[in-house]
């Protein structure tokens, strides 16, 4: 199954995979589109998204966590 979205620079792009889009950072009012669908519509509605949305946002916890981690370590050496 793949997606279109509207990025965050209002552009059309796509089509992504399920981990493109993850890799992407969607976000739950990220619009999207495939084909069967009427209109773009925000992630958060789409059912078969919702891992999607799920596994960005841990993507992006454990992103934060690193960097928190790497920026403690980095004054620890000071």
């Amino acid at each position: 199954m793949e997606f279109f979205i509207i990025d965050r620079n209002g552009q059309q792009a796509g089509p992504f995979s399920f981990d493109q889009l993850v890799q992407k950072g969607i976000s739950p009012e990220t619009l999207v589109w495939k084909q069967g669908m009427a209109d773009w519509t925000p992630a958060w509605k789409v059912e078969e998204l919702r891992a999607v949305l799920e596994a960005t946002e841990a993507n992006q916890s454990n992103q934060k966590a690193q960097r928190s981690e790497e920026h403690t370590s980095e004054l620890q050496s000071r």
